[in-house]
């Protein structure tokens, strides 16, 4: 039977789990030798190269990898091996070299939604010649660094898309940040984080594919370049969800001691973290919040553009029953509890969360609040001034006619709630 690239791949893991790197090296310049894009195989190469007493040489071949990544478009695979590459030989010129080139093709304004790349990983060769099977340990030491330093024939040029948080953030941030990511190589089927746990640090998937699970339910699969678990970086609270790998998964951990660190250091890793982190709750609730729903693309990111962001301690009221609503909100983290006055006491009436709506009965109606809203634990919301409402429910009639008649609707429920206290937790009053 001839050997494929795939067997290779696992023979050359074999070996290196024994301690063999000679034929770990021998069969990753064989599969090399085939395919000079495949990156896995240059690591491979680069990792027995260092396990065999030559530092410099692997050191110059995942950078030359790197390279050929950043070209392709594949900037966190990129990242992945200039960070091995930090590992053998720190503080390396030619290692910081294309570190910066990594942040600067990173770096720009966020970009369109397209379609996922897929990764970097050729399709398997069938049948792989073996011209470094029979030849000397000295042979093939010179030969597997001619190969892994010698840069791969030019390939097709791809879209550069900007790095989602690593563009947010100083050359000098992101060269302290790059060595401090954890790498993770996980099998199908293995639970990242869980739901409930608290969480301790932000994942980028480098490779394969998670999907994010919830009561039994899938909401969403996010593939090589996806972010995810960020909140726990600015909120100390069990993790929302469950997220597993649905296929072998490569990621990157960014840990939250790691990040105050940084944060400490540089007053712009603190902002781009911030700005990252708003980003992604704004495309959360844009993906959850009904108000959008019936919105193209342009209607949705003109809309968002009119809000801004709230922070709400624990405790912290934004509506008072009776007065006039300043805006409409939408939650973005967190939880708010609805409360009436009933004869001096306040009567729970629902809870509001991420993607619900609150504050549009006030408005439209030109009416006094009819219940409070208070947050039940640190929270954020997007916030719409009064005078901005008219003019974006004016521009966006689908968003009007969504909220009035939810206003009917949740009028209706108010009154419900007025002769039976209490609403069931799905029945969430928008005021």
């Amino acid at each position: 039977m001839p050997d494929t690239t795939l067997t290779l791949h696992q023979a050359a893991d074999e070996a290196a789990r024994q301690g063999d790197y000679w034929t770990a090296l021998r069969h990753a310049a064989d599969i090399l030798t085939a395919e000079p894009h495949d990156h896995r195989a240059r690591l491979k190469l680069a990792l027995s190269l260092a396990a065999l007493g030559q530092p410099e040489a692997a050191t110059r071949t995942l950078v030359v990898g790197a390279r050929d990544l950043v070209r392709r478009g594949f900037l966190l695979s990129a990242l992945g091996l200039a960070r091995d590459a930090l590992e053998i030989s720190a503080g390396a010129p030619e290692v910081l070299q294309v570190l910066d080139t990594l942040h600067a093709s990173g770096s720009g304004s966020p970009v369109a939604e397209k379609p996922r790349m897929p990764p970097p990983v050729p399709p398997p060769i069938d049948a792989v010649e073996r011209p470094h099977r029979d030849v000397g340990r000295d042979d093939l030491i010179r030969m597997a660094v001619e190969l892994g330093t010698t840069d791969p024939p030019a390939a097709p040029a791809q879209d550069v898309r900007p790095l989602p948080l690593f563009q947010e953030i100083s050359r000098e941030a992101f060269l302290e940040l790059v060595p401090q990511l954890r790498f993770a190589k996980l099998p199908a089927g293995e639970v990242v984080i869980r739901e409930g746990e608290v969480g301790e640090g932000l994942f980028a998937v480098i490779r394969g594919e998670v999907e994010v699970e919830k009561d039994g339910r899938v909401l969403a699969q996010l593939g090589a370049g996806s972010f995810f678990g960020e909140l726990s970086l600015f909120i100390q609270k069990p993790r929302i969800a469950t997220v597993r790998t649905r296929m072998p998964t490569e990621l990157f951990e960014i840990r939250k001691d790691h990040v105050e660190a940084l944060a400490e250091r540089f007053a712009d890793f603190g902002r781009g973290l911030a700005d990252f982190a708003r980003r992604r709750l704004l495309a959360n609730v844009v993906a959850t919040s009904p108000i959008f729903e019936p919105l193209d693309l342009e209607q949705r990111r003109r809309l968002l553009e009119a809000f801004r962001a709230v922070p709400v301690d624990a405790g912290g009221t934004v509506i008072e029953e009776g007065q006039s609503p300043e805006g409409l909100y939408v939650v973005l983290e967190g939880q708010f509890e609805v409360t009436k006055s009933d004869d001096g006491e306040r009567v729970m009436v629902a809870y509001l969360r991420p993607g619900e709506v609150f504050g549009e009965i006030g408005l439209l109606r030109d009416q006094e609040a009819t219940a409070s809203v208070t947050a039940s634990e640190r929270s954020l919301a997007l916030f719409l001034p009064r005078k901005d409402f008219d003019a974006a429910v004016e521009e966006n009639p689908q968003a009007r006619a969504y909220l009035d008649q939810l206003s009917r609707q949740r009028l209706e429920d108010l009154s419900k709630a007025e002769t039976d206290e209490v609403l069931d937790a799905d029945d969430l009053i928008l005021l």
